[in-house]
């Protein structure tokens, strides 16, 4: 009788919505999931990426198929829910579409800067990898990751950027280690400050020269004669 009773209750509770017997609710449906990527595309992005987190594991696989698709604003917003959902799978899909080669430097920004909501060490050396990249933009995108995942190995990567040459990248670096609150930071900050500052009077003195640099007169004697 006593477990006719509990058979019941339990029945009544999943009627009720008490209990789901899907732990993703009707949100974590599929077609649910497909409406929420499409809404990354628009202005209620941040909302659908919410919802999308919430979701969890069953979100990743059509996450990861919209982050390839090589669309702007769809495939650099699918990233950010993925770096939050933080499962295997996840951190696997976003490492892997680096090494795309048909995926738009620009998602790939966003890939990297989501990377360093992960904050493990696993993803530090693909980060440190893009360090070389020539796009200044992306050097940036890594250095903010790095700030926020911190670390030696962090750490020794942003001082080793402080020397160069693009100033937004040297301003990247140095709000990282601040963010890591470095200890190391501030001799090896000096030393490229005392470079950039040399760099600049080279710059200086040459710009006086050629601004001083005066046309030769021409000698009277030579000068035409009016008519």
């Amino acid at each position: 009788m006593k477990f006719i009773t509990i058979v019941v209750a339990v029945v009544v509770l999943l009627s009720c919505g008490g209990v789901s017997a899907n732990p993703g609710g009707a949100s974590g449906s599929e077609k649910r999931i497909q409406e929420l990527i499409k809404q990354l595309d628009s202005r209620s992005w941040d909302q659908a990426a919410k919802e999308l987190v919430r979701i969890g594991d069953p979100a990743v696989d059509p996450l990861l198929r919209a982050l390839n698709e090589n669309s702007h604003g769809l495939s650099a917003r699918a990233s950010s829910p993925l770096s939050k959902i933080r499962s295997e799978k996840a951190v696997d899909g976003l490492l892997g579409a680096l090494d795309n080669t048909k995926l738009d430097d620009r998602i790939k920004r966003y890939i990297l800067q989501s990377l360093g909501n992960i904050e493990t060490e696993r993803v530090l050396n693909p980060l440190i990898r893009h360090l070389g990249h020539e796009d200044w933009a992306i050097r940036c995108a890594v250095l903010r990751s790095l700030g926020r995942i911190g670390g030696e190995t962090a750490e020794r990567a942003a001082i080793s950027v402080l020397r160069d040459k693009g100033r937004y990248v040297f301003e990247s670096a140095v709000a990282a280690l601040g963010q890591m609150k470095s200890t190391r930071a501030p001799s090896h900050l000096i030393e490229a400050l005392e470079d950039r500052e040399g760099m600049s009077r080279i710059k200086i003195s040459r710009a006086d020269r050629k601004s001083t640099r005066r046309t030769p007169v021409t000698p009277i004697s030579r000068m035409p004669s009016s008519a």
